[in-house]
């Protein structure tokens, strides 16, 4: 197993993909940094990084803060505007909020970290709407097909195939997910509208 993290923006632009796996240092020098961008097409700031378990901890946010900080400030319209200020919005997953070092680093770079509440991400955040449908829908395929020639499948595949199915994602994806949540500027509902729509049991 391995850990994607995913950053967009409701423009349509990707951020930086971060693909954790278990280990302790890099394996494979056609996934590093550098490869990852000029060689696989990944957005600047692309990493893979270890982590004890796949996943992410405290530790691993920390050492990734500024990676993920530098990826954000080289994505489209954002790098062109230096001393404007980013809205990162952030699940309530402990290691996202609990680490004041890490969101220092996030403010260093003009980045606002905005936090969910719990409980929430299936309608708050918008990786969570078409863009994730479709991420799943890309990788599906070529999991099989892989699995169909190796058997078991090794997380550095694993991340070989999920580059592959990013790179055909669309920023349709994140512009539908960002109005999903009612998150894209030009599309924006009053929040007395929105109310409108929901029903509360009591």
């Amino acid at each position: 197993s391995l850990t994607a993290i995913r950053i967009g923006n409701a423009g349509g632009n990707e951020g930086p993909w971060v693909f954790l796996y278990k280990g302790k240092t890099h394996q494979y020098q056609s996934l590093s940094d550098k490869n990852l961008v000029k060689r696989h097409g990944a957005p600047v700031g692309s990493t893979c990084h270890p982590s004890p378990n796949a996943y992410l901890t405290d530790e691993v946010w920390l050492e990734l803060a500024h990676i993920i900080a530098k990826g954000i400030r080289a994505m489209p319209v954002i790098r062109d505007h230096p001393d404007w200020w980013v809205a990162l919005s952030l699940d309530g997953y402990g290691s996202h909020v609990n680490l004041a070092s890490a969101n220092q680093i996030c403010t260093d770079h003009l980045i606002w970290i905005v936090k969910e509440e719990a409980n929430s991400s299936q309608t708050n955040q918008a990786y969570d709407q078409l863009q994730v449908k479709r991420d799943k829908a890309r990788m599906r395929p070529l999991v099989d097909l892989v699995a169909k020639h190796v058997g078991v499948i090794h997380q550095f595949q694993l991340i070989a195939i999920m580059i592959q199915a990013l790179k055909k994602g669309q920023p349709e994806d994140w512009i539908k997910s960002f109005i999903s949540v009612n998150m894209h500027p030009k599309h924006r509902l009053p929040f007395d509208i929105c109310k409108r729509n929901y029903v509360t049991v009591t």
